[in-house]
């Protein structure tokens, strides 16, 4: 079997969040895909109110990797931003 290709999943803050949330199951459960998951602040807080309070625990818990944004106007996945990697 080949590498699984890796997928980012964006989820901001946006009313919807609950969509982002259920492409995260549906890929992670294909053994072809390693989900890397981006989750704003703001999303943090969509996710807990349309979802669940657990919603994001259980979201980093099958993803591939989850990156932590702590430089809030860019994304991880930029050329310019910083990111921490949670294994």
């Amino acid at each position: 079997m080949s590498e699984p290709h890796g997928v980012i999943v964006g989820i901001s803050g946006a009313s919807g969040a609950a969509i982002g949330a259920r492409i995260v199951e549906r890929l992670a459960g294909n053994p072809a895909c390693a989900v890397h998951l981006v989750v704003s602040s703001a999303a943090e807080r969509t996710l807990a109110e349309e979802v669940g309070a657990a919603a994001l625990k259980r979201l980093r818990a099958i993803a591939f990797r989850h990156h932590i944004i702590f430089i809030p106007t860019l994304a991880p996945v930029s050329s310019a931003a910083r990111f921490l990697s949670a294994e």
